[in-house]
């Protein structure tokens, strides 16, 4: 298994198997990396199968990125691709009332069991929300919804995949749920955001602070209208070579 190709920033994800004494490609993904350094990993986790896996980028701009990291295993010859975790995702501005920071740490913590350990630290905080911001303006220092919590996924050798397993005493508003870990790089998706954290949502409108009350009632309020809540709304103004430029709509 190796990644190449002509573009350090689009590598592809090549596999190949030895048959007698020819080699054959039976699996290649092209790979994202926006220029990062690729590089493939192999763990060295309880399996017969050892797993291996890459980070790739989704998205990249002014004011926003997703990376991730994508989770392999090779069994009787074919790849399995087990799992997506968020790495790093953020957006500031872009005129949506919901910004996000995601950050998120990994290890194969099962010494028995062929387990990921996942740490994911997030911080939802409001964006353009006072008269006197700019459109680009973000409140990263105002968190209304944020915290930290570690999960662990379980690999299933029946479906090649690496499940999700919230322990059953895991029930406080501010645990994670697979509900919630969706909302993670999913920009703008407010409907989806108000059903997986509702709970946490209210706990912070009891005994948040007034500005967090204040703000998380009007974002309430806004979400029932719209599936994306929106301060303003942006256009595109004019494209330079492969460069997009935005504004906002008049």
């Amino acid at each position: 298994m190796c990644l190449q190709g002509w573009d350090v920033a689009i590598p592809y994800l090549c596999v190949f198997k030895q048959v007698n004494n020819d080699w054959y490609l039976v699996y290649k993904e092209e790979i994202n990396t926006f220029y990062g350094a690729p590089t493939l990993y192999v763990a060295n986790n309880f399996s017969k199968n050892k797993t291996f896996y890459l980070r790739r980028v989704y998205d990249h701009g002014s004011g926003v990125y997703i990376d991730g990291y994508s989770f392999y295993k090779l069994v009787d010859g074919k790849v399995y691709k087990c799992l997506d975790i968020v790495n790093d995702a953020h957006i500031y501005g872009w005129g949506l009332f919901m910004n996000q920071k995601v950050k998120s740490s990994f290890d194969f913590s099962g010494d028995s069991e062929d387990i990921l350990g996942v740490e994911y630290t997030y911080n939802f905080f409001p964006g353009m929300v006072y008269e006197t911001d700019c459109s680009w303006c973000a409140h990263e220092d105002s968190p209304l919804i944020n915290g930290e919590d570690n999960v662990s996924y379980r690999y299933d050798a029946k479906v090649h995949k690496y499940k999700l397993e919230i322990e059953p005493y895991k029930n406080e508003a501010t645990d994670l749920t697979a509900e919630k870990i969706a909302c993670f790089g999913d920009f703008g998706n407010d409907s989806l955001f108000v059903k997986a954290y509702r709970s946490h949502i209210d706990t912070t409108i009891k005994i948040g602070t007034p500005l967090q009350k204040r703000l998380l009632r009007t974002y309430l309020e806004l979400a029932k209208k719209e599936k994306t809540v929106t301060t303003e709304t942006f256009e595109v103004k004019t494209k330079v070579g492969g460069t997009t430029f935005y504004g906002p709509k008049k």
